[in-house]
């Protein structure tokens, strides 16, 4: 291949195309198995992402139309050389992408948080089937306070001290579904969420999703990015999707 290129330029193009199309492969797995929408917005990841674009598409490229040379000797190493360092970049941000993956979106209380394997301990969690299917997204659980009233007291005054809170306590995740009814019932009001240009949007992804405000529950979603308000569906508990306002208006 190198021989039919004749100048740095042509290079430059056919390491940038080939750069791009890799990277797009990357970012359709992670968007669509690791974080489907709405959660890599909720969650974060743009700064491995960003780093990894100036890795890959940017600084790979860039170096080859740098020092490509036709005949010049020692010239298929060195662009090996480049291709195996934005590789391993690539695996590496996709390694540490995984792994920070919400495994989770956990309903507790009043509101679903994002969680990943780094926020929990795996081990305790009480059912091991909770995470079959985890890497095609994070799986809706709901985290119910221990009925036992001492253990339920051990865990608010472990929260007071500094520990872990309900949403984070793996031991106490089961199946969100069989919850459905008690979770609508700590559902927000639409009403006090219209504020501002807060009704627009909210039509506007009613309208998107071909859904009534009656078909759908409102709730808090907090992520390490930012917080929005996650639609579930009343009758089959079905995740929508998210709508990018404040949820704490209310």
């Amino acid at each position: 291949m190198i021989l039919n290129i004749n100048n740095r330029f042509q290079a430059f193009a056919v390491h940038l195309l080939v750069s791009s199309l890799l990277f797009a492969a990357f970012l359709c797995l992670m968007l669509i198995w690791w974080y489907p929408p709405p959660y890599f917005e909720i969650e974060g990841g743009g700064n491995v992402l960003t780093i990894l674009i100036g890795v890959d598409i940017i600084l790979g490229p860039l170096l080859t139309l740098v020092i490509f040379k036709q005949n010049k000797p020692g010239l298929k190493f060195d662009l090996s050389l480049i291709a195996a360092i934005q590789l391993t970049a690539l695996a590496y941000g996709g390694i540490i992408i995984y792994q920070e993956r919400p495994i989770f979106v956990v309903f507790a209380i009043d509101r679903f948080t994002l969680v990943s394997t780094q926020d929990i301990d795996i081990q305790q969690l009480a059912e091991v089937s909770l995470t079959e299917g985890s890497h095609r997204g994070p799986i809706p659980v709901f985290a119910k306070l221990p009925e036992n009233i001492e253990e339920n007291n051990n865990l608010i005054l472990g929260v007071i001290s500094g520990e872990k809170d309900l949403e984070f306590r793996a031991e106490y995740y089961e199946l969100f579904i069989p919850h459905l009814k008690k979770a609508l019932s700590r559902s927000l009001e639409l009403e006090n969420l219209y504020k501002g240009t807060n009704q627009n949007i909210i039509n506007q992804f009613l309208e998107k999703h071909n859904r009534k405000e009656a078909d759908l529950a409102f709730f808090p979603i907090i992520g390490k990015n930012k917080d929005m308000l996650l639609t579930v569906h009343r009758k089959t508990g079905r995740i929508v999707g998210a709508i990018d306002i404040n949820p704490w208006l209310n």
